[in-house]
């Protein structure tokens, strides 16, 4: 059934809850057909994060895979499912380990998926080979969707190797740390990052000595705008982390000045789902309780608050 395009519905960071996504997806107007959630003239368009955290990530994946083949839907890459492939991954230079290495926290935030695929069945085999086929980025339509950021110093340099297809290769999953390629999907999927001192630790009590980086901010050079920390963040004697001050900080991109519009994840936004710049627009949010937000893009260059849509808090 070939779609006449209408615009996309760019759907958060779904993180296994199948629940959320039908009911966002009925909410929009997408009705299952027997075959995948569909709608009658639009697409919907996924920022990736599909896995690990939720308690139904088999099903989550089934329902935007079977939306993707049939031609429903479009998806990007998250970082969670980056980190899913190499987990299964063999390091080239070490045959005997794996790209992600299968330490205490790694197992902790991905044991959820792997028992409901159960790790290294011909199911986890297929859901690994399906992840391979997600690009990178969309850029189309007058419309960019990224996972974290979009960096065109990044994208380009990733274009280099794999081209206008943004597929993952081999190569560059492998890619090493340090390297250039290394820090431009780490960019794109994961997000800038900068220094941060003291170092902080997360509400589960892991170190961190750098924090994501508000990419899209008006002021990227004061750490109290710039300096994305966790909720919850303390100090390492376990008392909450103070307040940012307004010190000086290097951004390790630049800001986004292109007039097309970009959609991402990734950050856990709170509050009432806004744009950030007429630009830029984050679809991932965290409410009193767990919500999935869209954007329903309709051609404009300009984006603007009402094309946010929600389900799931206070529903």
């Amino acid at each position: 059934m070939q779609i006449q395009q209408a615009g996309y519905d760019v759907i958060g960071d779904i993180h296994g809850e199948a629940d959320l996504l039908e009911g966002l997806l009925n909410k929009m107007g997408y009705a299952n057909n027997g075959k995948c959630w569909r709608h009658r003239n639009r697409q919907a368009l996924f920022v990736g994060d599909l896995i690990d955290r939720g308690p139904q990530q088999l099903r989550t994946v089934q329902i935007v895979q079977a939306m993707v083949v049939n031609g429903a839907a479009k998806i990007v890459m998250g970082n969670h499912e980056l980190n899913a492939l190499a987990y299964v991954t063999k390091d080239p230079a070490t045959p005997d380990k794996f790209l992600r290495p299968h330490t205490e926290h790694s197992r902790r935030q991905h044991e959820v998926f792997l028992n409901a695929v159960s790790y290294g069945s011909q199911l986890h085999q297929d859901v690994m080979a399906w992840f391979r086929t997600i690009p990178l980025w969309f850029d189309a339509d007058g419309l960019r969707v990224v996972h974290a950021c979009w960096d065109s110093p990044s994208i380009e340099l990733l274009k280099k190797s794999i081209g206008d297809s943004a597929m993952l290769t081999p190569d560059l999953v492998a890619a090493k740390a340090g390297s250039d390629e290394h820090g431009a999907l780490a960019t794109v999927l994961k997000g800038p990052e900068i220094e941060i001192s003291p170092p902080f630790l997360y509400p589960e009590g892991r170190r961190s000595i750098t924090s994501r980086f508000a990419w899209w901010s008006a002021t990227p050079t004061q750490l109290s705008s710039a300096a994305l920390l966790p909720a919850g963040a303390r100090l390492e004697d376990g008392t909450p982390y103070p307040a940012l001050g307004d010190d000086k900080v290097t951004p390790p991109v630049e800001p986004y000045s292109d007039s097309v519009p970009v959609l991402f994840g990734h950050y856990w936004r709170r509050g009432t789902p806004a744009t950030l710049t007429p630009q830029l627009a984050c679809v991932d949010f965290v409410t009193n309780n767990r919500a999935l937000v869209a954007y329903r893009w309709q051609g404009e260059a300009t984006l603007g608050n009402g094309a946010f849509v929600s389900y799931g808090d206070k529903q």
